[in-house]
């Protein structure tokens, strides 16, 4: 799993069992806006990998990079039909510490640098931090933590995510 969104436990590409390295390439990317300058970078990326469901979804990515406030705004959209769960994954090295301090904070640590992550929604939402593996390398597998956002909702679905140095 990557630091993405499934909807109702899938993935937006479908994958081979016999051949998991080799996803497929049906889902279609489009690059809606790129901005760069001395304030802000934002990016803003659309597709239709869950559009395969029988209540079809489009996600929608918008990735803000204030340069004056030095926070990262993630804004994920989620458009379609139908009562879905939404899961958006976050997850982090074994060398963190990762705290909830609020029903919608996390605080992330490393030695002397911490970072505060927020989420917002008009949708009802919670957040959990669960034990997960991750990989450095081919073949290995490290015990570490990763926080799931998630969401019971009817389409449309926005969470906003913020990332700011304390």
């Amino acid at each position: 799993m990557h630091n993405t969104v499934t909807v109702d436990g899938f993935s937006q590409h479908t994958f081979n069992a016999n051949n998991i390295f080799k996803m497929s390439y049906d889902t279609k990317s489009v690059l809606k806006d790129w901005k760069t300058n001395d304030l802000i970078d934002i990016i803003q990326i659309e597709h239709n990998g869950y559009t395969r469901l029988s209540n079809p979804v489009i996600h929608e990515r918008t990735i803000k990079f204030d340069k004056i406030n030095n926070e990262i705004t993630i804004i994920d959209k989620l458009t379609g039909v139908g009562k879905h769960l939404f899961e958006i994954f976050f997850y982090f090295s074994d060398l963190l510490e990762i705290s909830m301090i609020h029903s919608k904070k996390v605080e992330v640590n490393s030695n002397h640098l911490k970072t505060l992550i927020s989420f917002e929604s008009d949708s009802l939402f919670n957040i959990s931090k669960e034990d997960c593996s991750i990989s450095y390398s081919y073949g290995t597998k490290i015990k570490s933590k990763k926080i799931v956002v998630k969401s019971h909702e009817l389409c449309p679905f926005c969470l906003s995510t913020k990332i700011k140095p304390l």
